[in-house]
């Protein structure tokens, strides 16, 4: 079973309307459709398509980075509060036992 991920299904989305505006394409310039040669437009929309990919996947590896980075500290808050705590319990029981 394969499995489609949104990335699949954006990039299937988008080759369908590129295609499209392909044939309208080669029907304005009055030449028979050709597949396996996109027009200079289609070759910028291909390498517009690909860098706001690449952007858009280092947009998310950042994002899991900073959601990683903000659970860490919450684990240190955690920590330190609780060392506090303790360490106050600690005084006090000191403090009473000293001073009975």
């Amino acid at each position: 079973m394969i499995i489609k991920t949104s990335w699949d299904f954006e990039l299937a989305i988008f080759l369908k309307a590129l295609e499209k505006r392909e044939i309208e394409r080669y029907k304005a310039l009055g030449k028979p459709y050709d597949k396996s040669k996109p027009t200079p437009e289609g070759i910028k929309e291909i390498r517009q398509f690909c860098i706001f990919d690449r952007i858009k996947k280092e947009e998310e590896a950042h994002d899991r980075w900073c959601e990683t980075m903000r659970e860490q500290q919450k684990t240190k808050r955690f920590i330190l509060r609780l060392m506090f705590i303790i360490s106050i319990l600690i005084y006090l029981t000191i403090y009473y036992v000293a001073a009975r």
